[in-house]
């Protein structure tokens, strides 16, 4: 079955402003459900559903199944969810994945898309692994073309690589193909 994660308040205002910035061990979230999320910002307010396959093409290169994009909720006001694009945007330019993501606006891939993100870290209960988070989007700035991800990494005693830089290689691959394909028409 899937879990979205657990969110739960028992209405005093200090306990609110805890579930507001993340510092509680009553919430969860699943990586799941932070793209859903993510997508509701990218789509205008509307949580799209979301898919594990894009499309599928068959030997002779056509596409034999596409998925089709199927609105769920409307979680956000067009309004809200802009400025949440915004803010999302300023994480990757000046925030906590600013090291991840340097070098943007000179990559002939990743300087035609927007990109934004919110970063996280926690440790399993033993604290033997310490779990690096990423959940973002990117969206050509030309067209509607998108993608929502979500990436959690476990770190055992030394931090490897971050969620934050398989994401940015995760959104340079995909708008690669974009472009080298509009490149050749």
């Amino acid at each position: 079955t899937f879990e979205s994660g657990t969110f739960k308040s028992d209405g005093n205002e200090y306990h609110l402003a805890e579930l507001g910035c993340g510092f509680n061990t009553d919430t969860t979230i699943s990586p799941i459900f932070g793209a859903m999320l993510i997508s509701a910002i990218v789509n205008s307010g509307n949580i799209i559903l979301p898919s594990i396959v894009e499309h599928v093409n068959g030997s002779d290169g056509q596409i034999i199944y596409k998925n089709k994009t199927t609105p769920y909720k409307e979680a956000l006001q067009p309004q809200t969810a802009a400025i949440m694009m915004k803010l999302m945007e300023r994480t990757i330019t000046k925030g906590t994945a600013k090291k991840s993501f340097r070098g943007v606006k000179r990559d002939k891939v990743l300087s035609k898309i927007l990109i934004g993100g919110k970063t996280g870290s926690l440790y399993n209960k033993g604290h033997t692994i310490k779990y690096d988070w990423f959940t973002g989007f990117g969206k050509e700035k030309t067209t509607d073309r998108k993608i929502v991800l979500s990436i959690v990494v476990g770190h055992g005693k030394y931090i490897g690589t971050r969620a934050s830089a398989y994401a940015k290689m995760i959104l340079k691959q995909y708008f690669k193909k974009t472009l080298d394909a509009t490149a050749k028409l």
